[in-house]
């Protein structure tokens, strides 16, 4: 492509400078803008031919293009073509620049405009697009008068992908410290997770899909949270965990982030499809590590291929390990409530809760209805553990209260009040019939001692009833008629070998 005339020759020195100008203080400061003209001039580039200029300007891995003063296209070069598409069937000549970027509405008014410098235009790379900063720059004439523009494409992807990347971690910082707070109103794991998975999809890209799958004790992975799967399919969703993985890249690809393309063609492998019946090409996983081992993945999937880059593996190891924090804080909270609720030895509810689930049951004015409170206590447990040892009271202590859990209904409610001295609260049973239950588990436990080593043990248990509201209706008053019923029933046992006792019913 020649410089055919004096004006074109000029605009095309003009634009050489004006590039190596807008480069280099885009590059640094001032200072080295100085240094790398005076670099410029000491190799004499503005003395050269314009045939040399020429295989310059064509060179040039940023794309120019250079107009006259009534945006008509004098020249442009190479690079410019591949950002341009237009370019690629136009001979140099005077074609309106209008014309070319009809496509391109912001770019063409910038140029008309004539003032913006921070115009982009993407173009489409071979795995991403490619974003472009477009300088439009005014060439003047030694009079002061406007005699031509050059457009020139600065490749910008790396810097708006880092800016990106940036707002996006922030954006992710900031939903993360909104779950933080919701992590204690959630009682179960799978909907955190589903909370989670939701929110992180919805701030990186909503339109992708996405699942966290969990590690069971029998080594399969099972879907706990997704996002754009059909719910039945998620249901039957379970794969042998290392079966899942015999395609990929081995044990060393488990633990770290890794993509994957053209998934929809790897044999042996289980992809669900979309909830819209599509295909998933690309996945992007995650591992999500609890104390230093396996605890379950992160994915995150495409129908299309090669969407995944660096800037997602960055994000998706932030958003494991965020997941593991959270499910760890959720774990220590779980933990933390239990044992402000539970008893650690029997797994019933501690005095503390039971006197308050008892008030609440007292105080409910809307569903106010009638039930029993019964006191437990276990004849002997000090004969036990003074004869056998705190192992074996303790064994004792923990068969009574399971016996006793498998005993009580769906509604019903069971408590350790301390040592061997237990209290329940029973709905929608009559009198008659709650004490032929507790008389059946005594000669349960006279039929079934217990063994402890070579030693059998009977568990031998008295027990107290009280009605609300006919005996009573404050919590003190209640639990004191009990108790008091409780030692009149012991009374009345004779103790016989280790803990024989009679069974004999007491009516109340």
């Amino acid at each position: 492509m020649k410089v055919s005339n004096l004006l074109s020759f000029m605009l095309l020195v003009s634009a050489l400078v004006l590039f190596f100008l807008g480069y280099f203080a885009c590059k640094s400061d001032k200072k080295y803008v100085v240094i790398s003209l005076i670099r410029i001039l000491k190799f004499k580039f503005l003395k050269r031919t314009p045939i040399e200029l020429e295989k310059v300007f064509s060179n040039m891995l940023n794309g120019v293009i250079i107009l006259d003063s009534e945006n008509n296209i004098v020249n442009f070069n190479n690079a410019s073509k591949n950002i341009i598409s237009e370019l690629k069937y136009l001979e140099v000549g005077h074609k309106k620049i209008d014309e070319v970027l009809k496509d391109h509405n912001t770019l063409l008014k910038a140029v008309n405009d004539g003032f913006s410098n921070e115009s982009l235009i993407t173009t489409k790379g071979k795995d991403h697009l490619i974003y472009y900063k477009v300088n439009i720059n005014s060439i003047y004439e030694n009079t002061g008068e406007i005699i031509g523009k050059t457009l020139i494409f600065i490749d910008v992807t790396e810097q708006k992908r880092n800016i990106e990347k940036i707002n996006k971690l922030l954006k992710l910082k900031e939903v993360m410290l909104d779950i933080g707070y919701s992590i204690n109103e959630i009682s179960d794991i799978n909907d955190l997770l589903q909370l989670i998975l939701d929110k992180l999809i919805n701030c990186i890209d909503e339109k992708r899909n996405g699942s966290i799958l969990l590690l069971d004790e029998d080594e399969n992975l099972k879907i706990v949270a997704s996002k754009g799967y059909n719910s039945e399919d998620i249901k039957k969703y379970v794969v042998n965990f290392k079966e899942r993985f015999k395609w990929s890249d081995g044990e060393e690809s488990i633990n770290k982030t890794v993509i994957y393309n053209n998934v929809d063609k790897i044999k042996n492998i289980i992809m669900l499809d979309t909830a819209e019946g599509k295909k998933i090409k690309s996945v992007i996983r995650s591992p999500i590590i609890i104390n230093n081992e396996l605890y379950g993945f992160l994915n995150i999937d495409s129908t299309s291929n090669n969407i995944f880059d660096e800037v997602y593996l960055e994000l998706m190891e932030y958003m494991a390990s965020q997941i593991s924090i959270a499910v760890t804080k959720h774990k220590l909270y779980e933990k933390t409530v239990y044992l402000s609720r539970y008893d650690k030895l029997t797994n019933v509810y501690n005095r503390s809760y039971f006197e308050q689930l008892l008030y609440d049951n007292i105080n409910d004015n809307i569903n106010k209805k009638e039930f029993f409170v019964v006191v437990f206590d276990l004849n002997g447990l000090k004969f036990v553990n003074d004869s056998y040892g705190h192992l074996a009271g303790d064994e004792l202590i923990k068969i009574f209260s399971k016996r006793l859990s498998e005993l009580a209904g769906a509604s019903d409610i069971i408590g350790r009040f301390g040592g061997d001295e237990f209290i329940g609260v029973f709905f929608n049973l009559d009198f008659e019939n709650l004490i032929d239950k507790f008389e059946e588990l005594v000669k349960h436990f006279k039929n079934n001692p217990i063994n402890f080593g070579k030693d059998k043990i009977i568990c031998s248990y008295s027990y107290g009833i009280v009605n609300f509201p006919r005996d009573g209706v404050e919590i003190n008053e209640l639990i004191k008629i009990a108790d008091n019923r409780m030692y009149e029933y012991k009374s009345r046992i004779k103790k016989v070998g280790i803990m024989k006792k009679s069974i004999t019913k007491l009516r109340y």
